[in-house]
């Protein structure tokens, strides 16, 4: 699964910052209240998805790939799943998996603004987005199930600290 470590499965940070540069070359600055509150209450590592909430973004499949993840893998990581809302239906099935799978370190924010959005990009580990995890697909000539995508997922996290 090397494809998903490979800057086609992982945002480049130059990427990011280009994301981040508005027009005249201003820069869109991380919400403060965001910020402090993942500075604050985040211990571990955090996993972000940017997409749109609708069928056809494969949400689904990334909760239940995080849900892998944290439960062989990575207890102590965070999954943000962050977009503009296009099917609010879609959005309450991805709520109730959240709920049914107790993933109480997943959080789905529905409209961030800007400054949310570059919050969440600094703080992340790993940043996906829907045409990242069909990437991986491709790459690997078939659908990828979930489990294989959360462990793909571990792969791509700092090694966990000592105690």
């Amino acid at each position: 699964m090397t494809s998903v470590g490979s800057n086609e499965g992982v945002y480049d940070p130059a990427a990011i910052q280009r994301w981040r540069e508005g027009g005249g070359g201003s820069t869109i600055q991380p919400d403060p209240a965001t910020a402090n509150h993942l500075a604050v209450m985040v211990r571990g590592p955090v996993v972000v998805w940017f997409g749109r909430f609708q069928p056809s973004s494969d949400g689904v499949r990334v909760l239940q790939a995080f849900h892998h993840l944290v439960t062989d893998h990575r207890p102590d990581a965070y999954l943000i799943m962050a977009g503009p809302v296009d099917d609010p239906r879609h959005l309450e099935v991805l709520q109730a998996y959240v709920v049914e799978l107790v993933l109480d370190r997943c959080w789905l924010l529905a409209n961030p603004t800007p400054g949310q959005r570059a919050a969440f990009a600094e703080r992340a580990v790993v940043h996906l987005e829907p045409r990242v995890v069909q990437a991986a697909d491709r790459a690997a000539g078939r659908r990828l199930a979930a489990a294989e995508l959360g462990d793909a997922l571990a792969e791509l996290l700092p090694a966990p600290a000592l105690a």
